[in-house]
């Protein structure tokens, strides 16, 4: 069975990196946007950034933490003055939800469990955020929904299966998340209260459908996907080839966007520009001769033109593109 690791996401893979520049202000307007993403910060640990489109302006958000900290899970607010980040600040094991300026100010927790508090979201009105978490045992993970201020958390799925990584729609009426289970990892649906599930993607016993991302009109949904791969002549466990893919909001037309996995990359973690046109995705690579794995972010447009790594970002994850 394929189905999305999101210990990935926690930052407990550990790989080399040089030291990278640190801009001063990460208010100032920059080409094609901001993105935020998650980087190496001493060689072991993850730390989140913020940079231009293209690269430059690049900014630890938060640089004077406890050195065994990890980040991870980035949402911009919707107006681009904050991000909610999970984190175990501090250096516990634990992860918590917490909120910051993108300054570096104004840092509060606004979620914190011992099961462990990830992929947070937040809503296009500013007022929640939905994140995924790990209470009860007989259900797995599951997204809840809390209000910016931490009061008012509420678990709004409850089946036995895995649902990670949810992500709003535009207008806030409804949440697109990824289910794991025994069948691979499905993309699904949901009323933004939790009802009124649907199946969006299916996944299946070597199918993999995961991160899912709305576009900024509502209209589509990107993913990533070993939809293409042929297990045919699959000698061993290979590993999974994703792609970015996007699908219409109403289940139709799924149509791949990158042709760059093979035995050695994937692309992974899509995100939208604010103006619809141009999706960021994190596209690593592995070494042949040494297995060691490289992380890189890169920019494509939505009809598949256009592919390109941007500049001075060797070991970048997870990107999240400031809204407008």
């Amino acid at each position: 069975m394929i189905r999305f690791a999101w210990i990935l996401f926690v930052g407990l893979v550990v790989f080399g990196c040089g030291s990278i520049p640190v801009a001063t202000n990460p208010e100032a307007e920059v080409p094609g946007g901001r993105i935020a993403f998650i980087g190496g910060g001493d060689g072991s640990n993850f730390q989140l950034y913020v940079m231009g489109s293209d690269g430059s302006g690049l900014v630890t958000v938060l640089p004077d933490v406890e050195p065994r900290s990890d980040f991870s899970g980035q949402s911009w607010s919707p107006d681009g003055r904050q991000l909610v980040f999970a984190s175990n600040l501090g250096g516990n094991a634990n992860f918590d939800i917490y909120t910051m300026n993108i300054d570096g100010t104004g840092l509060q927790r606004i979620v914190g469990d011992l099961g462990g508090d990830f992929a947070p979201s937040w809503s296009p009105d500013g007022t929640q955020i939905a994140f995924q978490a790990h209470r009860l045992d007989a259900t797995g993970w599951d997204i809840f929904v809390v209000n910016v201020d931490g009061s008012n958390e509420r678990n709004i799925t409850t089946s036995p299966e895995d649902e990670e990584l949810a992500s709003w729609s535009p207008d806030g009426a409804q949440i697109v998340y990824q289910v794991s289970g025994n069948s691979g990892s499905s993309i699904y649906v949901m009323d933004a209260n939790g009802q009124n599930r649907r199946l969006l993607v299916a996944g299946g016993a070597r199918v993999a459908n995961e991160t899912p991302s709305w576009s900024p009109n509502g209209t589509r949904v990107a993913f990533a996907s070993n939809l293409h791969q042929d297990w045919s002549n699959a000698v061993g466990t290979p590993n999974a080839e994703f792609e970015i893919y996007t699908v219409n909001s109403d289940g139709s037309g799924v149509r791949r966007i990158t042709f760059v996995s093979d035995s050695i990359g994937s692309a992974r973690w899509p995100t939208w520009d604010p103006s619809g046109n141009t999706l960021a995705f994190e596209w690593s690579e592995t070494s042949p001769a040494t297995l060691q794995t490289f992380w890189n972010i890169a920019t494509v447009n939505v009809d598949g033109g256009n592919l390109k790594k941007i500049p001075m970002i060797r070991q970048g994850r997870v990107p999240r593109w400031a809204p407008q």
